[in-house]
This record gives structure tokens, C-alpha cells and sequence, in this order.
């Protein structure tokens, strides 16, 4: 199992990676969804400057 330090690192590696491509391809703009009771993720793409611009609200609908 990976330890909680090692999984950040590894994901940060990944999004800096990921932003290196689209740079080559002359994207300038990430946009990503996660669940706000991730908080481990939060704080992960708030270390990483991502910014938040939106909020999608969604109701289940039961008979």
C-alpha cells in the first residue's frame, strides 16, 4: 500500500506533467471536477493554485 505522502507526491508529479503537455499543445486552462467532501483532493488542487470558479448543484429525484 502507499502511504498518504507518497500518493500526493505522485499525483502532483502527474498533474505537472499533464500541464507540460497541454502547454506544448498551446492549451492554458485545467478544468477539473471533484467532490467537495474530498477533502484530501481539495487541498491537494488549492496547493497546486487551481482556483474555484463554479458550483454543481445536483438533486437526486425519488418516487
Amino acid at each position: 500500500m502507499i502511504k498518504d505522502n507518497a500518493t500526493t507526491s505522485i499525483a502532483k508529479e502527474l498533474i505537472r506533467t499533464m500541464e507540460l503537455q497541454l502547454l506544448k499543445k498551446n492549451i492554458k486552462k485545467l478544468d477539473l471536477f471533484v467532490s467537495s467532501n474530498n477533502i484530501r483532493a481539495l487541498q491537494l488542487y488549492i496547493n497546486l493554485n487551481f482556483k474555484e470558479q463554479r458550483k454543481l448543484m445536483i438533486k437526486d429525484i425519488y418516487e
